[in-house]
């Protein structure tokens, strides 16, 4: 069930930025040309997750497990950067005064309006993104849909993003971040529907020492959990694979993959915590 959300949000996540695309291409009915308000967009930071692991071998065994670390690895830095790419097409806006302390910018091509609205309020910004017209091929014409909401703090290091199903102002979910660039830490929350506890898929948290060195947890409460550190350089490294053990409130390790300048192994267990097979290179 949590997979198949939090594929539904990818999916959606993918599908805005395509309709954006549509609208921002340059023709008679592209963004407006004359001058616009002057509005300061923060930059939502996002974690430099390393995925260049690098097993230094050539082993099948070793390759299909450097495969699979890095593919985790690829997922996790995609969800760093979900919020920041909702907001990348506003790098040419041209903003346009929507009442005190608002500002919007809309666009039209082949019938489809985007409209990006911001107000800027005492601890940040709040976000709306709206579509009305022909937007999606097969699909009946949107009347202002309100696609997501978000808000950010000043400097985007904190924020909130919510998506609504499509033609609907049904919540289909939302997740948070908070990112701290001093301290090299972070924590991305997602949920089905509104952002509650009792609604809470998934998380990940992200920290990267002094030496370059990252760890990475990402957790679908009571089901599942997967944590890797990795070296600066890729070279030496640990993912843990868990699963949640009801009957003990617990997390219980299944499969281990460790590999260090060359060599490594790639370990599964049982429920009862004993080696099921160990592969080496």
């Amino acid at each position: 069930m949590n997979r198949r959300l939090l594929g539904a949000l990818m999916a959606f996540l993918l599908l805005l930025p395509l309709l954006v695309a549509s609208c921002s291409d340059d023709d008679d009915n592209g963004p407006p040309t004359g001058p616009g308000e002057e509005v300061e967009v923060p930059e939502i930071p996002q974690a430099e997750i390393n995925t260049q692991v690098d097993f230094q071998s050539q082993d099948q065994t070793a390759q299909q497990a450097q495969a699979m670390v890095q593919g985790q690895l690829a997922a996790a830095q995609g969800l760093t950067a979900i919020s920041s790419g909702l907001l990348n097409p506003l790098e040419q806006a041209q903003w346009t005064e929507a009442g005190e302390d608002c500002a919007r910018w809309s666009y039209t091509q082949e019938g489809c309006t985007a409209t990006y609205e911001v107000c800027e309020t005492q601890t940040g910004y709040e976000w709306t993104f709206t579509l009305h017209g022909t937007c999606i091929e097969g699909q009946s014409p949107l009347d202002n849909w309100v696609a997501w909401r978000g808000t950010t703090n000043a400097d985007g290091t904190s924020g909130t993003f919510v998506w609504y199903e499509l033609n609907s102002t049904a919540v289909g979910g939302a997740w948070t971040w908070s990112y701290n660039p001093t301290e090299n830490s972070g924590n991305w929350s997602f949920y089905e529907g509104e952002i509650d506890p009792g609604n809470l898929i998934a998380t990940m948290d992200w920290m990267q020492s002094a030496d370059g060195t990252q760890t990475i947890v990402w957790t679908i409460p009571g089901e599942s959990k997967w944590e890797t550190t990795v070296s600066a350089n890729g070279r030496v490294g640990t993912m843990e694979f868990y699963d949640w053990v009801v009957l003990g409130q617990t997390w219980r390790l299944q499969m281990e993959i460790d590999w260090d300048n060359g060599s490594g192994s790639w370990t599964t267990y049982d429920n009862q915590g004993e080696v099921i097979d160990t592969q080496t290179w």
